[in-house]
């Protein structure tokens, strides 16, 4: 029964974690402005890099992959048998490791939905790096590199979130081989990365996206 309301509290506390909107923090106490009403509208750190600038986005981008880390190292110190950073790579429960996927998934799920703003939010890359680095940090080291050479190459944030989401499947494939929740999870994180960008990808399309750099401080829709 313990273990139950331990998994329980786990996840709430996963997704509460991940639901705290940093970009909505920053932008209406630091500047006296509703983030979602300017730019793109989203919650997440590339909006307030655009429309607030470096420092707040910056500070927005550590936030938001913390909220993710932070929930996966709650999670780990109370099922400790999970292949984690904190957790044992010799003796792995098939029912930690279970759980511990499910308050990470949790966490990019709160990001991506905050019960504080309605259920609606950011698109999960960074809290999914702060989830996956604590998961499996070779994956998140490779998955950086790559998203720091497409940034580099093109520009373009959302096409390298894009792209790594897709990459990320195979990487836990190759890495966490027979780890199955680890698999699945990051089946189920790419789903939800690209599926909040959804609209990324027709603007990439029409070739309307925003490259990195550029300010954009209108108001949303104009």
């Amino acid at each position: 029964m313990l273990e139950i309301f331990k998994s329980i509290f786990a996840i709430i506390a996963g997704y509460l974690l991940g639901s705290i909107p940093f970009g909505l923090i920053m932008g209406k106490m630091g500047y006296g402005i509703d983030i979602r009403e300017f730019g793109s509208g989203n919650v997440g750190a590339t909006n307030v890099f655009r429309v607030l600038g470096t420092l707040p986005g910056v500070l927005v981008l550590v936030g938001d992959f913390l909220k993710g880390a932070l929930s996966l190292l709650l999670t780990s110190y109370l099922f400790p048998n999970a292949p984690t950073l904190l957790g044992s790579h010799e003796q792995v429960v098939l029912t930690d490791a279970i759980v511990v996927v499910l308050a990470g998934m949790a966490a990019i799920l709160g990001h991506s939905w905050s019960i504080y703003l309605k259920f609606s939010g950011g698109k999960g890359v960074a809290t999914g790096a702060g989830v996956l680095t604590v998961l499996a940090p070779n994956v998140t080291g490779i998955l950086f590199l790559i998203w720091l050479l497409i940034v580099m190459a093109t520009r373009y944030v959302s096409l390298a979130s894009i792209t790594i989401a897709f990459i990320l499947p195979l990487l836990m494939l190759y890495f966490q081989a027979g780890n199955y929740p680890y698999i699945l999870f990051s089946i189920l994180a790419t789903i939800v990365i690209v599926y909040k960008h959804k609209a990324n990808i027709k603007r990439l399309l029409a070739g309307e996206e925003l490259k990195f750099g550029f300010r954009s401080q209108e108001r949303k829709g104009k």
